[in-house]
């Protein structure tokens, strides 16, 4: 299992501060942006040019919560004892980051870039590596209902029962839900997130 003390305690750190800034991030800047819909519109709207704040939120929103969130992933893998898992999610946090590109740095309504679909790209193949990993390992709780959660955003927007933007916010979700709930039960109970190490 994990050992107890910083080793856990760090990755529980990052998670948090992982979830925490974004969604703090998200409630200002969403709010300083006119005209902003925070349901409906995409998140990358929020750092395009001519938006309100749209420097800090890409510095804060995407660059800094990925590099929270790629010290997760590397801290989360180093608990565990597992390289495999903690360079997929490195892989899903530094995509994320590179969400502080703009998408359009002209255009304040432009929802898509080759810089941001590279990035979406990253982030899923990023975290669903990571969780064939934690599955085929069969060590870690929870991980086939994460599975299937992740899969319901993608079913979602491809049958077209929501927008894009909301089946973004959903897979953000789950994501940043699993980090959440990891990161507690590293601090409560490090032995019910990973019962036995490679």
């Amino acid at each position: 299992m994990p050992q107890s003390g910083t080793r856990v305690s760090v990755p529980a750190v990052f998670g948090l501060a992982t979830v925490g800034v974004f969604l703090g991030a998200f409630a200002v800047f969403s709010q300083l942006a006119p005209g902003y819909d925070a349901l409906n519109d995409y998140i990358s709207q929020l750092g395009s040019r001519g938006q309100s704040g749209a420097l800090w939120w890409n510095l804060i929103g995407f660059v800094l919560v990925g590099g929270l969130f790629t010290g997760f992933a590397v801290t989360y893998g180093k608990a565990v004892n597992d390289w495999f898992t903690a360079l997929c999610l490195t892989v899903a946090g530094i995509g994320f980051a590179l969400g502080g590109i703009p998408t359009d740095m002209t255009d304040a309504a432009a929802t898509m870039s080759v810089a941001h679909f590279v990035s979406i790209c990253l982030c899923l193949a990023g975290w669903f590596m990571s969780l064939a990993r934690m599955s085929h390992l069969k060590r870690f709780y929870g991980t086939n209902a994460v599975i299937v959660l992740s899969m319901v955003p993608v079913i979602s927007l491809a049958t077209e029962l929501v927008t894009a933007p909301i089946a973004h916010r959903m897979m953000i979700a789950v994501v940043f839900g699993w980090v959440l709930f990891t990161s507690i039960q590293l601090l409560r109970s490090p032995e019910s997130v990973a019962h036995n190490e490679s």
